[in-house]
């Protein structure tokens, strides 16, 4: 009995000192658990499709170069109880050179204001350039008839509007046969689309009057935006989105205009991917300034009070790499300047005056200021992009021969002046313009070298070669509206009978009939579509409506601490996707 006793006794104290240590196993697990709570977020099951680069680090200090296109990863995030996303509170400052904004409307938008526009509005699907060539985006699969003609898209489901409507087939349809009405923008790529169907509330239906890359179009920068169906009742719609307003999927809302001074973007919490990775870092706001002054945007992201400068020219940015703070990415682009001619001034109508300026462009000095920015480009289309050729008649600078051409044409002296304008705030085409006079001086010819800024310069351009502001030379970029010759040839030189983006005013009707024709065999027969590439390039080089002046590899002048930044070229040069990016402290 008194064994049995003590042996209770014994087993109580056992139990007592049992649950003394799994008190404390749990308590320190609790504490464990606090910590890794406070330090990262693990929501209960979120599986996340996130673009990612391939980055290549080199020897250089401080400086990375991003060697391909984005493509897409899944990542799976897996915890045991499900816990509040703390929200993101970070703000990314980012300054551009000059005035980017010409027009907020998705459906008029076709210029600088594409660095906004991809992060309010999306595609249907995303080109990557990879294999495949396009990723998902608010289309989720698509298949197309053996004929080429029918193409089918199902949607995506659970994704809003910023104004709280669902996205669906009613959407895609509303939005482009929207700009297709219109007649406005990028319209020319909907060419091939003859009548757009809705098969159920997530399936689209394109009929195409001719086989087409349709997966290419779709995916492009301008021009095939969606946006809510609930704008049709917006009275005057156009100077809606021009006042502020937005109506996109897209992971950011516009929250403040400031046409010159700045624009303002905010986070849309409800958007379809979610904000869980990186929580507590990623981007709230973004905020674009206009800052024209280089000294000005060398002095705050040097500062910290930028995170991203545009255009820092090669020494400033030489000297900035140094520091621990600050980083430069090199990226490929699909963007070029060029110089057009104005063929309907009095002096560049001549052929052979247009050839000599060719031929006094200094080329290999100008490529060289750039110091690994400037590409030397060989014909209209940017290097690596489909429909370029490396072994097309490019100009070379020669004095010799361009006095030659002068004398030809009635003009061994030279003895007449041209204006020259380009964007204020753009560096590249400013200094072109400066170097380009140098040279043209040594011919007798004078050069007016002019700034003002982007919206100005365009509505001159669309004056006309009879506007009382004309000129004889403008200088300005060109980046694709999706992947295809077509765009560059077609946009800059096709004949217009109002001007748009012709700023040479050039037509010539052989080259009209072979790029139409080479556009409408890019679907069936690709290969046949490169040989009239090819030929309309080999005329434009001959007639020589514009100096091309370079194409561009992009030195992306960050802070150190901006992480998992992404670029595509198909989507300008300077264009970030601001929500797979975040400031690390």
């Amino acid at each position: 009995m008194l064994k049995s006793v003590k042996s209770c006794k014994k087993s109580r104290e056992a139990i007592a000192r049992g649950v003394v240590v799994a008190i404390t196993v749990i308590i320190l697990v609790a504490i464990v658990g606090v910590y890794f709570y406070s330090t990262m977020v693990t929501p209960a099951t979120v599986v996340t499709t996130i673009a990612t680069s391939i980055v290549q680090t080199v020897t250089q200090p401080g400086t990375t170069i991003v060697t391909t296109v984005p493509t897409v990863a899944t990542v799976t995030v897996t915890a045991t109880t499900p816990t509040p996303t703390p929200k993101p509170g970070k703000t990314f400052v980012n300054l551009q050179t000059y005035d980017f904004l010409t027009d907020l409307d998705p459906a008029y938008s076709f210029s600088g204001e594409i660095i906004v526009m991809a992060n309010v509005y999306e595609t249907l699907l995303v080109y990557t350039g990879g294999t495949p060539e396009v990723e998902p985006a608010l289309a989720t699969s698509y298949e197309v008839s053996e004929d080429g003609l029918t193409w089918t898209f199902h949607l995506r489901k659970g994704v809003l509007f910023h104004d709280g409507t669902p996205f669906n087939a009613t959407a895609v349809k509303y939005s482009i046969d929207r700009i297709r009405k219109l007649g406005v923008g990028a319209v020319f790529i909907w060419d091939p689309v003859e009548e757009i169907k809705i098969v159920d509330e997530y399936t689209v239906q394109f009929k195409l009057k001719y086989p087409a890359p349709l997966q290419r179009i779709v995916s492009s920068c301008y021009g095939a935006w969606i946006y809510s169906p609930k704008t049709a009742e917006i009275e005057n719609l156009h100077d809606w989105f021009n006042e502020g307003h937005d109506a996109g999927t897209g992971p950011y809302m516009i929250e403040k205009v400031e046409r010159g001074v700045e624009v303002v973007l905010k986070r849309f919490d409800k958007y379809w991917r979610g904000w869980e990775e990186h929580a507590p870092d990623r981007i709230d706001k973004v905020v674009f300034k206009i800052v024209e002054d280089t000294t000005v945007r060398v002095m705050m992201i040097e500062k910290g009070e930028a995170h991203y400068a545009a255009a820092i020219p090669a020494q400033e940015r030489k000297r900035l790499e140094t520091k621990p703070e600050i980083r430069t990415l090199w990226v490929p682009t699909f963007f070029a300047h060029y110089a057009f001619l104005n063929t309907q001034s009095k002096y560049l109508s001549n052929k052979l005056v247009r050839q000599a300026l060719a031929y006094a462009f200094p080329y290999d000095d100008f490529v060289r200021l750039g110091e690994g920015a400037y590409i030397k480009p060989v014909g209209p289309i940017p290097v690596g992009m489909w429909g370029h050729f490396d072994d097309l008649f490019q100009y070379n600078f020669n004095l010799t021969k361009a006095r030659e051409l002068l004398a030809e044409a009635g003009y061994p002296e030279g003895g007449f002046k041209l204006k020259y304008y380009y964007i204020s705030g753009v560096e590249a085409t400013r200094t072109a313009g400066e170097m380009w006079k140098e040279q043209l001086a040594k011919l007798g010819i004078e050069l007016e070298v002019r700034g003002m800024t982007w919206p100005t310069l365009w509505e001159i351009i669309k004056e006309g070669p009879e506007g009382e502001r004309v000129y004889d030379i403008v200088a300005f970029a060109w980046w694709p509206t999706y992947i295809t010759p077509y765009d560059f040839l077609y946009n800059m030189w096709h004949t217009e009978e109002k001007p748009f983006w012709n700023a040479a005013y050039y037509s010539n009707p052989e080259f009209d009939r072979l790029i139409d024709e080479a556009f409408r065999l890019e679907g069936p027969d690709p290969e046949a579509a490169l040989k009239l590439y090819r030929r309309a390039q080999e005329i434009l080089i001959e007639d020589c409506p514009a100096v091309f002046i370079d194409n561009l590899r992009n030195p992306l002048v960050l802070r150190s601490n901006v992480m998992g930044i992404v670029v595509n070229p198909a989507y300008g040069y300077d264009t970030f996707f601001f929500w797979y990016m975040w400031i690390a402290d």
